[in-house]
Formats: C-alpha cells, structure tokens, sequence
C-alpha cells in the first residue's frame, strides 16, 4: 500500500473495529497501516474480510500478517499471479523506475521482473495504457514459469532417484 490508500484503509479498519465492538484511534490506524504498508491493497483488504468472517475479536496486526500470507499460499496460481501484477503496478505508480519492488517472497515475480521485464527498465518506458495487456501477459508467463518450474523439480528430483540407485547412495 502506499500513501494514497490510507484513507481507504482507515475507514477499513475502523469498520473492522466496530464490527468487533472496539474503538480504534488515530494512532492505532497509523501503526496498523505502517505494520501493513509492504503488503498490497488487495491483500490487506482480503485479510480485513477474514478476519471479520472468523475472527471474534479484533486481531492485532500480526493476525492480520498470518492471513494474508497463508491465503498467499492457498491461492491458486492465476490469482497469485494476478496478485503480484497488481502489487508490482501499485509500487511502479508509486515509484516509478527509481525503486525496485521487494519480490523476495515470490521468486517466480523475481525472476520475471529480472530477466524477462527488467523493472527499472520496464517501469521507466511502459505506457499506462500498456499496463492491462503487460498484465495479462505477465499473468501467462507467471502460470507458464509455475509449471515448468514444478516439473523441472519433479524431474531433478527423478534424477536424484536414478543416480543413487546407480551409485548407491
């Protein structure tokens, strides 16, 4: 998220308290949203719905970390990739080309966003009415990445199997 989401996101997590029967303040707001600026809106949003859908107090924003980033984990490849598209749009707006974003967590995104579409290359030239069509196309190469990256692991893995049951090892 950046700055520009912060109102949105105040008036979230101030439904979020009082679905709970809690009164937040300025200040929790701001250390919520500080906690949970390095995730994208989506994702926080998503987290927000959860929590009001399972949880019976008002969570701390630890719970509201352990949400999205197991819901990351469940989510389907196209999602994901769907998701990460929209976080690396959101960073570039805010950013541009002078920051690179932080894929440290999806190393498919890494690997896109280093090889195929250098970021600060791409951030500095793309048009933003090329973004919808570099989106689906990025969602593709992300679902073909995920593939084939699983069974290349399948496939090492079989080797693995074969050279120790030749050397046993």
């Amino acid at each position: 998220m950046n700055q520009n989401d912060f109102k949105k996101f105040s008036h979230d997590i101030v439904l979020l308290a009082e679905v709970h029967g809690k009164t937040v303040t300025a200040g929790m707001v701001g250390i919520y949203f500080k906690v949970l600026e390095e995730y994208n809106t989506e994702a926080v949003n998503m987290a927000m719905t959860v929590a009001v859908k399972t949880l019976k107090f008002f969570p701390k924003p630890a719970e509201l970390i352990e949400i999205i980033e197991s819901k990351n984990q469940t989510l389907n490849i196209e999602d994901r990739a769907l998701m990460v598209s929209t976080r690396i749009i959101s960073h570039m707006r805010a950013y541009g080309g002078t920051k690179l974003p932080d894929l440290e967590d999806d190393p498919i995104a890494r690997d896109l966003m280093t090889r195929r579409w250098p970021y600060l290359n791409f951030a500095s030239s793309v048009l933003e009415s090329e973004l919808k069509w570099w989106q689906k196309e990025f969602m593709e190469a992300y679902r073909v990445f995920s593939e084939t990256s699983l069974q290349i692991t399948s496939e090492s893995q079989k080797l693995k199997q074969i050279v120790d049951g030749i050397f046993g090892g």
